[in-house]
């Protein structure tokens, strides 16, 4: 059975190196004293190690003299380890996992610069957190050598619990780096055990015993916990008397589970394996730390042996210098013998996952990402670059200063055409690829096939859905072959349908340029600026008092305060958020409205506010067409729409959506809702004090609107005031006296 290790003598004699001789210098420096008999060699070491530096080796910062500056780390892994033990926590699988894989990392580093360590153990392991990771750095020189000096591999060094037999017993015979593999075997076992030695041992006897005992019979773990198999037989063979019995720092590199977690390009930043942020065509990203600040970015790392990897680079290196908010920003790029790192930006989401989890965006919004990603594609085509692939995950989206920054990126089927040569080869995805691509006819492309792309996107996000339902590449195919004959039609009336349409062709020279499409999408954009027509009765001549007169009266009220808050929403930009929501159930409210009056000409009755009424109609009466079109143009204005959210606001807004999913909401219904954003507002500064008497008091008079008027009586009211056709201030100011603190 193993035991934890009790009251040994750790024979400090054997050990002089940093442990006692460095001082703490203060800003994140430590100050290392050599003694003079090892001055010649440390010093050849910490040069070495200061030209060549690895993560996972302390940084050497300034050798002069006797002594080295190094960087200062928060505690040793014997402390480390120590702390889990008091609060009783272990270490799991994939801790032990980044613990000894970047042990293999730093001891590895410095095989290749030739040093024999000879000194691993807990106390010379140091840990620096770095944005809560856990950075093991091999340290202290102090008992390390070159491989070229034979007396060094000679001589007992280290603390005795760590060593490896032939270290105790026979180091006249000479010793390797399989040494240093026995000393990680032990550590391995503290890790897994909970800090617990392979053996109890009491003294230097004890450990003599144990290490003999090991020529005679293999070492074996305690049974039992859930300490994982793998370790356990990793242990067995690290924990092995003869040296050429043990595992090698070699077979322990090639293990999956060990592979690099993190790594430092140029002393700057620290990439994170084991946070996957994504991957393209060409390549992975992961999360990356800026060491100088702490800052978080990407790293893509691409292989540059391959030709579409260094297709993709020579994109980031055109970009590099780019201005453009749209496409990701290059930072800088890093090159070794097979990789290429890309630092990016970090963004926040990519414009799939951003509709995912908004079932409402409105048309406003996303003709604002259309302007984005036209502006960020205008910026490529300076550069000549066909991006061939754009799709929303490609597509990102960076929040700053409560704004959407849209953001190009993944370059990795992109390509730089030169004297407008043509682009021949198989690219993107095929969902969102055009015709030209996914034929391959020989005729080559432009990037006019990247219009057909954004084409299939922009029809997902205004009819959420994809624009064919293809189940395979060759349906998709032959779907995109009929569009020669039979040209893309939008399902349903948009803004956006017929701009869709005229990307959505087959022939790549018919579609709307980018040139053009940039054009079209500042058009729409002048259009959608709020600018709701005032509506007229939807009745031909007067009708008796009836609830289809009341609704009629209402909606033309609704239409004048409409009307007043557009005009108060141009005047006054520092309210544009709170009036926006104000607008926005209210126009909900019109269009309920609307359709109730739709609901009696079709059924001749309604139920609402719990009561049902019925009403004979006489089709003469109705301007049908009106009542289609306020419709319509309410769903437009609706949509038209920019609002900044609070969570106050898309909890009344998620809840009326989920209502009207489940029942027919009426105008009685939805005004609860314009309410309970009224009462929120009713006090503020703006509307006590910016807000004229006609607005305070129409605001005011919705919100009372089914108690000052209410339905069941119809007959008695007066629809001329209800639809406010008379104009009396002194009414106004009379009503908001008397009703307003109410």
């Amino acid at each position: 059975m193993s035991q934890r290790i009790h009251n040994y003598n750790y024979q400090p004699c054997y050990q002089t190196g940093v442990l006692q001789q460095q001082e703490n210098i203060g800003q994140g420096q430590v100050v290392v004293r050599i003694s003079q008999d090892r001055l010649q060699i440390e010093m050849n070491i910490y040069q070495k190690l200061q030209i060549n530096k690895c993560l996972n080796v302390v940084e050497i910062l300034k050798i002069f003299n006797n002594q080295v500056i190094i960087e200062e780390c928060s505690m040793t892994l014997d402390q480390f380890m120590k702390k889990r033990l008091e609060i009783s926590l272990g270490f799991s699988r994939q801790d032990i996992q980044l613990i000894i894989a970047q042990i293999i990392n730093g001891y590895q580093h410095l095989k290749q610069l030739g040093i024999i360590y000879r000194n691993l153990t807990p106390q010379t392991i140091l840990i620096k957190q770095i944005k809560g990771r856990f950075i093991i750095k091999l340290s202290d020189f102090s008992l390390s050598g070159l491989v070229n000096n034979q007396e060094l591999a000679q001589t007992k060094a280290g603390i005795p619990v760590y060593w490896a037999p032939e270290v105790m017993f026979q180091p006249e015979k000479g010793y390797n780096d399989k040494c240093d593999i026995f000393s990680l075997g032990i550590i391995l076992h503290q890790l897994c055990f909970q800090n617990q030695m392979p053996q109890l041992l009491k003294n230097s006897m004890e450990l003599q015993t144990f290490l003999m005992n090991l020529k005679q019979q293999q070492f074996k773990c305690q049974k039992g916990g859930d300490i994982d198999q793998e370790y356990i037989d990793l242990i067995e063979k690290m924990i092995v008397f003869e040296p050429r019995k043990r595992i090698s720092w070699e077979e322990l590199a090639r293990i999956p589970i060990f592979q690099q977690p993190y790594k430092l390009l140029d002393n700057l930043y620290i990439v994170d394996f084991t946070h996957k942020l994504g991957s393209g065509m060409q390549g992975v990203i992961y999360l990356t730390i800026d060491l100088r600040d702490q800052k978080e970015f990407c790293a893509k790392v691409i292989d540059n042996t391959q030709i579409e990897g260094q297709r993709e680079i020579s994109v980031y290196e055109k970009l590099s210098k780019n201005n453009s908010k749209n496409i990701i920003q290059i930072y800088n790029c890093f090159h070794d013998k097979h990789q290429t790192y890309v630092i990016l930006e970090k963004c926040d989401e990519d414009i799939k996952q951003y509709f995912e989890k908004n079932n409402n965006v409105n048309n406003a919004e996303i003709l604002d990402f259309l302007d984005q990603i036209t502006n960020g594609y205008m910026e490529l085509q300076k550069h000549g670059i066909i991006h061939r692939d754009l799709k929303p995950e490609n597509i990102l989206i960076k929040y700053e200063d409560n704004k959407k920054k849209i953001k190009i990126i993944d370059f990795g089927v992109s390509k730089i055409n030169t004297n407008q040569e043509l682009a021949t080869t198989l690219a993107g995805t095929p969902i969102y690829s055009a015709p030209e691509v996914l034929t391959l006819t020989g005729k080559g492309y432009t990037n006019q096939c990247d219009i057909y792309s954004l084409g299939t996107m922009l029809y997902q996000f205004v009819y959420k859905q994809p624009y064919c339902q293809a189940n395979t590449l060759e349906n998709l195919k032959n779907f995109q072959q009929q569009l020669k004959k039979n040209p893309f039609i939008c399902p349903q009336k948009s803004v956006f349908k017929q701009l869709i349409e005229r990307m959505l062709i087959y022939d790549p020279n018919q579609r709307i340029s980018w040139t053009e499409l940039q054009e079209e999408v500042k058009n729409l954009m002048s259009k959608l600026s709020i600018k709701i027509t005032e509506r007229e009765s939807i009745l031909h001549e007067s009708i008796s008092s009836s609830i289809l007169r009341y609704l009629d009266s209402l909606q033309l009220f609704t239409s004048k305060l409409e009307q007043e808050l557009i005009n108060f929403y141009d005047q006054q930009t520092k309210y544009k958020t709170d009036v926006a929501k104000l607008l926005y159930f209210l126009l909900f409210f019109s269009q309920a409205t609307i359709l109730d009056c739709q609901e009696i000409i079709t059924k001749q009755a309604i139920y609402i506010g719990g009561e049902t009424f019925k009403q004979e109609i006489n089709i003469q009466w109705i301007n049908q067409d009106r009542v289609l079109q306020y419709i319509d143009d309410l769903q437009e204005y609706i949509e038209q729409i920019k609002i900044e959210p609070d969570q106050y606001f898309v909890e009344q807004q998620q809840k009326m959506f989920q209502e009207i999913e489940n029942k027919r909401m009426t105008c009685y219904d939805i005004h609860q809702y314009f309410n309970a954003i009224f009462l929120m507002q009713k006090y503020k500064t703006w509307i006590q004090k910016e807000v004229s008497i006609k607005l305070r008091y129409f605001l005011l008079k919705l919100s009372n609107i089914f108690q000052d008027y209410p339905l069941s009586n119809v007959k008695a009211i007066l629809y001329a005031q209800l639809a406010e056709k008379i104009k009396d201030e002194n009414v106004q100011k009379k009503y908001l006296e008397t009703r307003w603190k109410y």
